[in-house]
């Protein structure tokens, strides 16, 4: 049985890749823009000032009621990322230990030299604060410093299905300076038991450069893009094996399965390089699709 059962899977990593290459609900090209956050206006005399707010919160989900609806609350993750968490509503989303489907969240990491940041332990271990310039319903901008390089990365929903999260890394010095980007996508099923639920399978599509995570045999399936070229990716069954990964000591790989309750994360890697005075901008997207839509 288990034997089968594990074959069954292996299939399934190998299906994902394949199929994800007709996935077409991911868009960078223009006019995909956010329901009102990447036009709203953050000037004073817009009634919300840029500022100083606390970085971590809430977005607003218009297409989401908890009883005719359940499309998911949009809470943050930090030090720096949004999940989804569904279902959302009594019963749901507050009793998710007893009734959750699953949590499906997307962050981010970054690497200056030998210095890796994706735990919040990271920052506070270097001393770097996060903080918000800007949040409302609509948008959440979280911004830090590793002099010369400050980075702010703006999250917003696209759409009904797709999150959305706009970088930008500006080179204050007067040299040109490196860094590495990291989007990871992250799923965890819930305690509501349903056909499928017993893991969760990973893969990278190395030809459309995206990752997809699914549940093994039913259920929506989460796939992560970037509208920059990808250096390098992985799948990772374990928090120490992605972080190993991002400090240099993992080779990358193109797929992987885990089995309910362990959660699983793909990552992709940007390699940027900002020359003076310049601001490097890019975007993350995680949408979810189902096998109608792939």
């Amino acid at each position: 049985m288990m034997t089968t059962r594990r074959r069954f899977t292996t299939i399934l990593v190998s299906l994902g890749a394949g199929l994800s290459r007709a996935w077409k609900t991911l868009t960078f090209a223009e006019g995909a823009t956010p329901n009102a956050g990447e036009q709203e206006p953050t000037s004073l005399a817009s009634g919300f000032p840029d500022g100083s707010y606390t970085p971590f919160g809430y977005l607003d989900n218009p297409y989401h009621t908890w009883d005719l609806h359940r499309s998911g609350i949009l809470r943050s993750v930090p030090p720096l990322g949004m999940g989804l968490y569904f279902p959302a509503g009594p019963g749901g989303y507050f009793d998710y230990r007893r009734d959750s489907v699953y949590r499906s969240i997307l962050r981010l990491g970054f690497r200056f030299g030998d210095k890796v940041l994706f735990e919040t332990d990271d920052f506070d271990a270097a001393g770097i604060k996060i903080t918000a310039s800007h949040h409302s319903k609509n948008l959440l901008r979280l911004d830090f410093a590793v002099p010369p390089m400050s980075v702010s990365a703006s999250f917003f929903l696209i759409g009904e299905d797709t999150r959305a999260c706009d970088l930008s890394v500006k080179n204050s010095g007067s040299s040109p300076q490196g860094i590495q980007v990291f989007g990871v996508q992250r799923l965890e099923l819930g305690a509501s038991s349903w056909w499928g639920r017993d893991g969760i399978c990973g893969s990278i599509d190395e030809h459309e450069q995206h990752s997809l995570l699914r549940s093994f045999a039913a259920g929506p399936i989460f796939v992560l893009a970037t509208d920059h070229p990808v250096d390098s990716h992985f799948v990772a069954s374990s928090d120490s094996a992605l972080k190993d990964w991002m400090t240099g000591k993992g080779a990358p790989n193109s797929g992987a399965t885990t089995y309910y309750p362990d959660p699983l994360s793909s990552a992709l890697s940007l390699q940027v390089s900002i020359t003076p005075g310049a601001t490097w901008t890019g975007r993350l997207l995680l949408s979810l699709a189902t096998e109608r839509s792939l």
